[in-house]
């Protein structure tokens, strides 16, 4: 092989490995498998670890936009179905078979105490949470098999404040106990969860007395409680 030739055909190879690391691993706008870690805008399988827009699965740990399942650690759920409010009911129970337990002075999503129970569509949940002498200041909220809730809203204005306590709470007059009655809407294990406000006045491991009800008729929580003083799940 001539020298000349031989020079011409190595610089030929440095354009192609040029050329083939910048299209791979510079901007890679391959519309079957772009594995750009920079800007893969492959609509199939987007495994960019800065800005994935893939249309299926986004698994960007910045910004999520995934329309059915948002895993953004950031706090902006940008998922498209987010949980609706369970709608309201009339049926309440006789309170004949409370279940009662203490609570960390804790809210939010931590501190939880959560039961579960089988329930059908278009039954009436009833839900209603005591605080006993310790002053506690209880909230709760009702969870569809289904994943709507009632309960945990910005306002705090479902199953929090509803209905007085039996002893006035530490949080002063105009707070009170939670109570709602919600209708199942979908077919499954039911959950219901009670924990209580934090701050100054706060009796760590205050009581209470929980009291579910199904169509008008008390149930009984025995066995059915799945997590005791812990964080939300979901």
């Amino acid at each position: 092989m001539q020298p000349v030739r031989a020079a011409s055909l190595v610089v030929l190879l440095a354009l192609v490995t040029a050329v083939s690391a910048c299209l791979f691993t510079g901007d890679d706008d391959d519309g079957v498998d772009d594995d750009d870690v920079v800007d893969d805008d492959d609509v199939v399988n987007d495994d960019d670890v800065v800005d994935d827009d893939d249309a299926v699965d986004d698994d960007d740990v910045v910004d999520d936009d995934d329309v059915m399942d948002d895993d953004d650690i950031a706090p902006d759920d940008d998922d498209a179905t987010p949980p609706l409010p369970l709608e309201l009911c009339d049926l309440t129970g006789d309170l004949s078979l409370g279940h009662t337990g203490t609570l960390p002075c804790g809210a939010g999503n931590v501190g939880w105490d959560l039961f579960e129970f089988e329930a059908t569509p278009g039954q009436c949940v009833h839900v209603f949470a005591d605080n006993d002498e310790s002053a506690g200041d209880p909230l709760a909220l009702a969870r569809d098999p289904g994943g709507d809730l009632y309960g945990m809203v910005e306002d705090w204005s479902q199953l929090d404040d509803e209905n007085p306590c039996s002893t006035p709470v530490w949080s002063g007059p105009d707070f009170g106990c939670p109570e709602a009655s919600v209708v199942v809407e979908t077919a499954g294990v039911f959950v219901v969860g009670v924990a209580q406000w934090g701050g100054e006045g706060c009796v760590e491991g205050a009581g209470y007395t929980l009291h579910v009800a199904i169509d008008g008729v008390a149930v009984s929580l025995a066995g059915a409680q799945t997590l005791d003083d812990g964080t939300l799940p979901w």
